[in-house]
């Protein structure tokens, strides 16, 4: 095993990945983190990911939470300090919080040996 790493790769490798958003802005690292969820946020609106409409009297809203993460490359090093906000999508009613559905894997169709 090779011992030249940098001290880089053992500092960040020493990074927790914080659970709420409240450890993650009140960690010694909360610009990094504060970075990355206003990189995503701002990601988010320039695509328009979403429509602000007035909600239904007889709807609740979706929960959602910022989930943290620090990112490494191939070789292990550190590459960034990555937030994404996830929809707490177990509350949702299929038909009444939404129409569509996305599967993200591809199923390739059968084929017949001969």
């Amino acid at each position: 095993m090779s011992s030249n790493y940098s001290c880089d790769y053992y500092t960040y490798m020493s990074i927790n990945n914080p659970t709420p958003i409240h450890d993650a802005l009140n960690s010694d690292e909360r610009e990094h983190w504060k970075q990355g969820v206003d990189a995503k946020y701002y990601s988010l609106i320039s695509k328009c990911t979403w429509d602000l409409v007035p909600l239904p009297s007889d709807h609740k809203t979706i929960k959602s939470k910022w989930v943290f993460h620090v990112k490494t490359k191939a070789d292990g090093t550190f590459d960034r300090f990555k937030a994404r906000l996830v929809a707490k999508g177990f509350s949702q009613i299929a038909g009444v919080d939404y129409h569509e559905r996305f599967r993200l894997s591809y199923v390739l169709p059968p084929y017949e040996l001969y």
